[in-house]
């Protein structure tokens, strides 16, 4: 995968559209921040007729669509995507940049046919410019559960002529959900009437750890493991102190392993009270793959989900 360099002609520059702002669940990097951030002002696009020819030329925005699109056999047609998406090693594909920070030049340049992305894509500006110069764009919906996650399968299926691929992605997602099922049935009957207790941290450098609450990719995967999230009625993702991680008494810490220092310690170090829960007595720390929650719940969430289950039924 080839990075991407940006001519200087500043094509469409002048177009904008006003944007909003929103609350959004925080990215896996260290930009992270509970402050409003910049949204698309177009807002996610209803299912669309299938266009008579299949693109050859997409740019796809949004970790989870991009491994859709790979895991339709679709790789090959990708020009262009946004840093959170992972690719095959033999990929072409140009990395764009941040999801929020896409440049419109950069995106005409590699002469698109078709955009498929997120509604995290921003900015409003890269967006319309695609709009005006008559390249088409589908807006997915960010969404927590395997049932918008299928929805999206049979709408990117058939945007890239991929009826029988998506058919077949189908009913590997139902396998992986009955096979979670089957997990979660197993754990609970060791626990006794006690569910274990799970919480996603966030952890950056000099700045105190967020939680993951609840209507968050996050917590679709401590729920689908077959854990209980104490932070369930905390609204997206949100600031804790220790105190409060104290109380929530977690049996398990779930971070992510881009922001991992190797070993519960050093966790244990910053967070000094969290000796007194049951992770921290147990140093029962779990670093997964931060980049299966950007975007809402996407293939890699649910692989996620499984090997988070299958640690929790060893315990």
């Amino acid at each position: 995968m080839k990075q991407m360099r940006l001519s200087r002609y500043a094509l469409l520059a002048c177009l904008s559209l006003p944007t909003v702002t929103l609350h959004a669940a925080p990215t896996d990097s260290a930009a992270t921040n509970t402050h409003p951030v910049a949204a698309s002002a177009i807002p996610p696009t209803a299912p669309q007729t299938a266009p008579k020819i299949a693109p050859t030329r997409v740019i796809s925005a949004g970790s989870n669509v991009t491994e859709i699109i790979v895991a339709l056999g679709a790789g090959d047609v990708l020009v262009g995507v946004d840093s959170s998406s992972r690719l095959p090693a033999d990929s072409k594909a140009a990395t764009l940049g941040y999801i929020r920070q896409l440049p419109a030049e950069g995106m005409l340049a590699l002469r698109p046919d078709y955009v498929i992305g997120s509604d995290e894509m921003a900015p409003a500006s890269a967006l319309t410019a695609l709009q005006q110069a008559k390249i088409p764009l589908t807006v997915l919906p960010s969404d927590t559960t395997p049932e918008a996650l299928k929805a999206q399968v049979t709408q990117i299926a058939a945007l890239l002529h991929k009826e029988a691929e998506g058919q077949t992605l189908q009913t590997k997602i139902d396998q992986q959900l009955e096979q979670l099922a089957q997990t979660r049935a197993q754990l609970q009957g060791k626990q006794h009437g006690k569910p274990l207790k799970a919480v996603y941290l966030l952890l950056h450098d000099g700045r105190p750890p967020m939680i993951a609450g609840g209507n968050t990719p996050a917590d679709t995967l401590l729920t689908l493991a077959g854990a209980v999230n104490p932070a369930a009625s905390v609204r997206n993702y949100q600031t804790v102190s220790a105190e409060s991680l104290l109380a929530m008494q977690p049996d398990l810490i779930v971070v992510s392993e881009r922001n991992w220092a190797g070993d519960a310690d050093s966790l244990l170090a910053k967070q000094p009270l969290l000796q007194n829960t049951p992770a921290g007595r147990n140093k029962a720390v779990l670093p997964i793959n931060g980049k299966a929650l950007i975007g809402g719940i996407g293939l890699s969430t649910l692989g996620e989900a499984q090997r988070l289950a299958n640690h929790l039924n060893q315990q």
